[in-house]
């Protein structure tokens, strides 16, 4: 049986928060945080010093922020904790999302890169396992 005061520490620990800085997009400070419970994707605007949250559900991975981009790109579970996920950039400028998985199947991706204006990621389905590329203006997957 555990001891209740280590049981508080350790609850204590676990409560913090985590924060990851991914970047600066077009004067938005960019950075991941479970201050909500979950991860999430926020920018907070230099300028105004407003923060916005722009992940509609728990990010699974993301891609580095450009600073000459206003796209921010991370992938969203979207098989309910089977780790399938998909692609979303969001322009930081109109809110506008772009799905890039256009015609695709949900993924279990291994990595992505982000340049500025096209994502490249690895994924794997049950039936196959690629390399991918995609505009964020929306263009197809290739």
């Amino acid at each position: 049986m555990l001891d209740e005061s280590l049981v508080r520490k350790l609850k204590s620990i676990v409560e913090v928060p985590i924060y990851r800085l991914i970047g600066v997009a077009r004067g938005r400070l960019v950075y991941g945080s479970t201050a909500e419970g979950a991860y999430h994707l926020y920018a907070l605007d230099l300028e105004k010093k407003t923060v916005a949250r722009i992940s509609w559900e728990p990010v699974h991975l993301y891609a580095d922020a450009r600073h000459e981009s206003p796209y921010v790109v991370f992938s969203v579970d979207v098989s309910k904790g089977f780790e399938m996920c998909k692609i979303f950039a969001v322009n930081l400028d109109t809110a506008e999302v772009v799905d890039l998985f256009d015609g695709l199947q949900p993924q279990r991706i291994i990595g992505a890169g982000f340049d500025g204006s096209r994502v490249a990621w690895t994924g794997v389905t049950k039936d196959s396992a690629g390399i991918y590329v995609a505009d964020v203006s929306g263009g197809k997957p290739e």
